[in-house]
């Protein structure tokens, strides 16, 4: 009577549960895009929090003074930009893609697409010491190394085509907490722009990164609701059929 393998039947048997275990075992899924994604969604919620928090409105008289709070209130909304930028020298060490979270409130109240200045800059509740920037020209010390994202989750680009129709790259919060398309307004609640998508109610930022990955945000502009669009729950383009 048999009571014991033989030394090639475990060999055999090792041998085949280890070429099981490789070919079921699930592949690493490529995620940079997605990670982004995330923290860009999480950001974009807190200058929507700035915005409630932070009214701009004025209703006081102008006093004379060209950079009235008064007369140009609705220019200092805080917002939320990306922009593919250059290295600076002895400032930005690498190229790529950033971003920030500020209020305009600089002496022109021209917003060039970047803070001027940490004073402009929301400060990083997570970590503390640091602003709500990457690497920029005017604000280059104390930033949030995860905010420059080619080389924090190796984004090589941010496609902003279905994102607002004339070429803008960032998000504006009102006191109510709609979003915008961020452009220098000439009057209030401006219609300088508007998404691009469902005559504009809402908007897509597509990121892609060196991993393959992709990922999309949705922006709704009525809400100033975002999310990671098939990912986060319910976070669906409202024009695609729904299934039953």
């Amino acid at each position: 009577m048999r009571k014991a393998f033989t030394l090639v039947e475990l060999v055999f048997v090792v041998v085949v549960i280890g070429i099981l275990a490789f070919a079921l075992w699930p592949t690493k899924q490529p995620t940079q895009a997605l990670e982004a994604a995330r923290q860009i969604v999480a950001h974009i919620r807190y200058t929507q929090h700035l915005a409630l928090n932070d009214d701009k409105f004025a209703t006081h008289t102008d006093t004379g003074s060209t950079d009235s709070i008064a007369k140009d209130w609705y220019k200092r909304m805080w917002r939320i930009v990306f922009s593919n930028q250059n290295k600076i020298e002895g400032k930005c060490d690498n190229t790529g893609w950033r971003y920030a979270v500020y209020q305009n409130i600089g002496n022109d109240l021209s917003d060039g697409g970047q803070p001027n200045g940490e004073i402009e800059v929301a400060q990083n509740p997570a970590e503390p010491g640091k602003v709500l920037s990457g690497c920029f020209s005017g604000i280059y010390k104390n930033t949030t190394s995860s905010m420059d994202l080619n080389k924090a989750y190796g984004i090589e680009n941010i496609n902003l085509d279905e994102f607002a129709n004339r070429g803008n790259q960032g998000i504006i919060f009102d006191e109510l907490g709609r979003a915008y398309p961020s452009g220098n307004w000439s009057k209030p609640y401006s219609d300088y722009s508007s998404f691009k998508l469902d005559n504009g109610s809402y908007g897509r930022i597509t990121l892609s990164a060196k991993d393959g990955s992709v990922a999309k945000i949705l922006v709704f502009a009525e809400t100033g609701y975002a999310c990671v669009e098939n990912v986060d729950l319910g976070c669906k383009d409202p024009k695609t059929p729904q299934t039953p």
